[in-house]
């Protein structure tokens, strides 16, 4: 029987509503962080680091984490938001440039889980560096979600393969479906 560490999640909003007084969004990061890797298949505290990162409350602005975190947890309303408006970090520095038809392709995944151009797209997006720095755990999560087509599947494999995906979570999920 695997430890349970939902009470990291505990603590995490305890730091993020200031139950001892003061917020502390670094030190939430820091226990969802900790959740995430002592327990990857948790989805405790996902979407509300997500939060934390896009909106830069801990100090910083982490975009393809948040967008990471987000894909995983389904909300693509919230990237298809991002890419909308931008994001701006704390300091005022843009983090993500508005890009509306990215934003569209989200908002057709989020009315259209899987759909396979959407994936398609997002995938290539993420994979090849044109809008934000390439990550294969971003390109991965958009490609598993359109893998009924083909071009995805095939890409989804060719990243696997390579080993260059390094989310524990969504290899999880991709290594449950090929036994």
């Amino acid at each position: 029987e695997k430890p349970d560490y939902s009470f990291l999640a505990d603590l995490a909003a305890f730091w993020t509503e200031g139950r001892g007084g003061r917020t502390d969004y670094a030190q939430a990061a820091h226990c969802y962080e900790q959740l995430l890797a002592l327990q990857p298949e948790s989805e405790l505290g996902v979407y509300p680091l997500a939060v934390i990162y896009r909106d830069g409350s801990a100090g910083y602005c982490d975009v393809q984490r948040a967008i990471q975190l987000f894909l995983r947890a389904e909300a693509y309303e919230e990237v298809a938001a991002m890419f909308t408006t931008g994001v701006t970090g704390p300091d005022g520095q843009v983090c993500l440039a508005s890009n509306e038809i990215v934003a569209g392709a989200f908002r057709t995944w989020a009315h259209t889980p899987g759909d396979p151009e959407a994936g398609r797209m997002l995938g290539d997006l993420f994979r090849d560096d044109n809008i934000v720095t390439a990550n294969a755990n971003l390109a991965a999560a958009c490609y598993w979600g359109a893998r009924e087509n083909p071009y995805c599947a095939d890409q989804l494999a060719a990243l696997v393969e390579a080993g260059l995906v390094t989310d524990a979570a969504l290899m999880e999920e991709i290594s449950g479906t090929a036994e």
